[in-house]
C-alpha cells in the first residue's frame, strides 16, 4: 500500500488503541467467542469466568496491512510505532504501540492527533489504551446500534 493511500485510511478508523502484541492477544482473546470457548475448555467454571468478556465480532484484520511508522525523531534517533488494524463490530480499530529505543510520548500523540485522534489520547473520545478496552467496546456497539 502506498504512503499516501495508507494514511488516508486513518478517516476510516473509529478507535485508536495503545496496546502491546501481547496485549492485543489478550484482548481479542477474552473478546472473540472461539478463543474463549477454547481457553475455558475443562476449567471449573469459577476459572472460566475471568476469560468472560462481552463477545465481539472481531475479525483480525480489515484489509489495511500493518505497519512500523516513524513519528519523529529524539536525539538523532527515530522514535517508531506499531500499528495494527482490526475490524471489531464492523468498524475499524487501529491498535498502535511504541517499538523503537527510545520512546517520545508527546511526539507519538501529537502524530495520532494529525491522523485522527480527536484529543489527548488519556482523554479522547476516541481512544484508550488496553487497560481501559471497555470504552473502545462501549463506542463501537453504540455506533453499531445506531446503523439498526
Amino acid at each position: 500500500m502506498e504512503e499516501e493511500t495508507y494514511y488516508e485510511a486513518f478517516k476510516y478508523v473509529a478507535y485508536f488503541v495503545e496496546a502491546t502484541d501481547t496485549e492485543h492477544s489478550l484482548l481479542w482473546c477474552r473478546h472473540q467467542p472461539q478463543a474463549v470457548a477454547a481457553m475455558v475448555k475443562g476449567l471449573p467454571k469459577s476459572s472460566a469466568n475471568i476469560y468472560n468478556g462481552p463477545a465481539l465480532d472481531w475479525e483480525g484484520n480489515s484489509n489495511i496491512p500493518g505497519r512500523m511508522i516513524q513519528v519523529g525523531t529524539l536525539k538523532k534517533k527515530p522514535v517508531v510505532i506499531h500499528l495494527r488494524f482490526d475490524l471489531i463490530e464492523g468498524e475499524i480499530v487501529c491498535f498502535y504501540h511504541a517499538t523503537s529505543q527510545v520512546v517520545s510520548y508527546p511526539k507519538i500523540e501529537k502524530w495520532l492527533k494529525a491522523h485522527g485522534v480527536t484529543s489527548d489520547v488519556r482523554g479522547a473520545k476516541n481512544a484508550c489504551n488496553a487497560s481501559n478496552f471497555h470504552e473502545c467496546i462501549r463506542e463501537l456497539q453504540k455506533r453499531r446500534a445506531a446503523k439498526v
